[in-house]
């Protein structure tokens, strides 16, 4: 089996091959210690983005369903619908061996899964789990790990950024750890099987930017509901300003 830097070099060549790409900003990113990178979620494509353009290995908070056993089922049906819907043989060639590597590199991603909308029916045991998320948050954090963090907390459906749910400026202010915002245009719509059967994704561009760091030192020095309000908000115009 290849090598994971390999691989990596390798999907970043077949990456190419399918999209123009272009990355503004990657020495914003620091080049040690724990920090948050936020950024707005519009496609599965995102988080490769993401890591095949980082300066630093990322570990993503992602939901839980990506590690079950049944992903690479989905992987093989997604790769079924678009060869029925007339994919041409050669970009399915390129996506068959990109394919083939994700497979490969999703068993040595650094990934936090959550259970989204986690409700086990008990308001005490909800909390519970959700403490529990960010404790380990924290410790990937006092690491001195980068944590990837999609505030919305899922796919836009429309492709315009959404509200930002609190956790990542609570765990923030509890860590006092930089943020990092970053943002992705031009992707919503990548994966849709359509996209690729119009020739619509063979001449798009998608851009990655990542923005000025907001200090820890500029974060608030409590995580109460007005000051994780307060950052979440800076937050999500920081992600914003990088989109125009």
């Amino acid at each position: 089996m290849i090598q994971r830097q390999h691989r990596l070099q390798i999907l970043h060549a077949l990456i190419g091959k399918l999209v123009a790409i272009r990355v503004q900003g990657q020495s914003n990113i620091p080049v040690s210690g724990g920090a948050i990178l936020i950024c707005n979620h519009t496609d599965y494509i995102d988080a490769v983005i993401q890591g095949l353009y980082s300066v630093r290995e990322l570990t993503y908070l992602a939901k839980a369903e990506l590690l079950d056993e049944d992903w690479l089922t989905r992987l093989q049906l997604y790769r079924s619908e678009i060869e029925s819907a007339g994919l041409p043989p050669e970009i399915l060639e390129i996506l068959d061996e990109s394919f083939n590597l994700a497979s490969q590199m999703l068993d040595d991603l650094n990934i936090l899964p959550i259970i989204r909308n986690y409700r086990s029916g008990n308001a005490t045991q909800n909390q519970a789990y959700y403490e529990t998320v960010l404790r380990a948050a924290e410790e990937i954090l006092n690491e001195g790990q980068i944590l990837v963090i999609y505030p919305e907390g899922q796919r836009s459906s429309d492709g315009r950024i959404q509200e930002f749910k609190g956790f990542a400026a609570r765990l923030a202010i509890q860590c006092r750890v930089p943020v990092i915002p970053s943002a992705i245009i031009g992707a919503h719509g990548f994966s849709d099987p359509v996209n690729w059967v119009n020739g619509e994704n063979l001449h798009r561009t998608i851009h990655y930017r990542v923005g000025t760091v907001i200090p820890a030192a500029s974060l608030p020095k409590k995580d109460t509901k007005k000051n994780i309000k307060s950052l979440t908000a800076k937050m999500h115009t920081a992600v914003c300003d990088l989109q125009e």
